[in-house]
């Protein structure tokens, strides 16, 4: 009975957040599609530490936050175009397993710029342990030299729905804000990661 009545409010409260919350993402490039940005200036660390950390990301995906769970390469010894990779990691009440295909891995050592794109066409995404649903998930990086000592490096997560009812979902639970808050402390791990040299 008790179990009743917690079900009965849980699911009110859920429709209210839901109602409450559909304005909150106005700035959405389309009706189905969640982004969050994330960028940094520093000077610290090197361009050729920073390229060590991207060519290898499963040497140091684990230590970009306490959330990653796992990082692995499929069918290459490091990142580069085509490679496939296994990625699983959870954020707030959300688990995820991304099936990435690095679509872009571009390095210019003379300007000092760094490109890198990962997409998962089958992003499974499990919320409060019960609510199951695919995605499309986009992943960009980019690190472009200011001058000789000083960098920005940007990162953004591109979320695609297949239905509304996944978007009002992942409305529900604060999707976007969840990850946007995991985007930046990845980052900013990352960048003292190479700032203390690898």
């Amino acid at each position: 009975m008790i179990g009743t009545i917690i079900a009965v409010v849980i699911v009110f409260f859920l429709i209210f957040c839901l109602f409450a919350n559909v304005s909150v993402y106005a700035k959405d490039v389309s009706p189905y599609i969640l982004m969050m940005e994330h960028e940094i200036i520093t000077d610290q660390g090197s361009f050729d530490d920073s390229v060590l950390l991207f060519t290898h990301m499963d040497r140091y995906y684990l230590d970009f936050h306490t959330d990653h769970i796992s990082f692995e390469l499929l069918n290459e010894a490091y990142l580069k175009e085509g490679t496939y990779i296994c990625n699983k990691e959870k954020s707030g009440w959300q688990s995820v397993v991304h099936n990435y295909r690095v679509d872009t891995f571009f390095i210019d050592p003379i300007k000092q710029e760094l490109y890198v794109s990962l997409v998962s066409n089958e992003s499974k995404v499990t919320t409060l342990g019960v609510f199951k649903m695919t995605v499309k998930t986009v992943v960009n990086f980019s690190l472009i030299s200011l001058n000789d000592d000083t960098f920005k490096i940007k990162s953004s997560i591109i979320i695609t729905f297949k239905d509304k009812k996944d978007l009002w979902l992942a409305r529900l639970v604060k999707t976007r804000r969840v990850w946007q808050k995991h985007l930046e402390e990845e980052l900013e791990a990352g960048s003292k990661m190479v700032a203390n040299g690898l």
